[in-house]
């Protein structure tokens, strides 16, 4: 699911599919037999397809990324949990010879406390950083999320829209509009039937 290969290997796979049906059987694909006419419409299809493959390349990188510094930070919660741990024992183990020295048993609890205080600061920081990190990848999922929708919306609109021209409908306009960033990918799509 996250293999770079695997994009470019089927972007691969539809540029040979598109351009050898558009060279060998055109009348199969496109209502006329004019091959500049044909390149044209192949050559849009392939700025989709590259444009897809380049936005699925982002976000795989992007996930790629999000799980390594996810990693890095629980590797970081983990040892500040450690180490809590290991304030915590020495804690215990002051207060334990404190009970032993009788003298000084009231600055060795003290010192305990201390340390018990600490480690329990270091095991709400740590509580909170992890809080914080599982919010981040909820935000993080959900907009890689919202992003993929928005993307396979414009890819259902666009794929209706070159149906309709292969199917002859050279009227045809895309009236609902796209998410700013693919709004231009709908105007010259409905500028280059108007032509």
């Amino acid at each position: 699911l996250l293999d770079l290969r695997t994009i470019v290997a089927a972007t691969a796979a539809i540029a040979i599919h598109h351009i050898s049906l558009t060279l060998a059987f055109p009348a199969l694909v496109y209502p006329s037999l004019d091959l500049i006419e044909n390149a044209q419409r192949t050559a849009f299809h392939a700025i989709v397809v590259l444009t897809e493959a380049g936005i699925l390349i982002s976000l795989i990188q992007r996930l790629k990324a999000l799980a390594a510094a996810n990693e890095a930070q629980m590797a970081e919660v983990a040892a500040a949990t450690d180490s809590a741990e290991a304030a915590r024992d020495a804690a215990l183990a002051a207060k334990a010879e404190s009970d032993a020295q009788g003298q000084s048993a009231k600055a060795a609890r003290e010192r305990a406390e201390a340390a018990l205080a600490e480690l329990e600061c270091k095991r709400t920081e740590a509580e909170a950083a992890e809080a914080r990190e599982r919010e981040r990848e909820a935000a993080d999922r959900a907009r890689a999320q919202a992003q993929s929708e928005m993307q396979r919306k414009v890819v259902d609109i666009l794929g209706q829209g070159l149906e309709a021209l292969a199917e002859g409908n050279t009227g045809i306009q895309l009236t609902e509009p796209f998410a700013p960033e693919y709004e231009a990918l709908r105007t010259d799509f409905n500028a280059s039937v108007r032509t």
